[in-house]
């Protein structure tokens, strides 16, 4: 049994990231390594929960 690294919601299997969380799909791990606060101050603010493809997961910056 293989896992997808992702929740599909589309009929063909394809979910696009970039759509779905434009700013965790553009965020790259030599920008957090660089400086990771204004991409995570940025993220808290519009995605709290996001998924980042370079981490093949969820990032969660804010909890209610």
């Amino acid at each position: 049994m293989t896992r997808e690294p992702f929740p599909s919601s589309r009929p063909d299997g394809v979910m696009s990231t970039a759509v779905s969380f434009p700013l965790g799909a553009s965020t790259t791990l030599a920008e957090l390594a660089r400086d990771p606060h204004p991409r995570l101050a940025l993220l808290r603010a519009h995605e709290p929960v996001s998924w980042l493809p370079e981490l093949n997961g969820w990032l969660v910056t804010r909890s209610t």
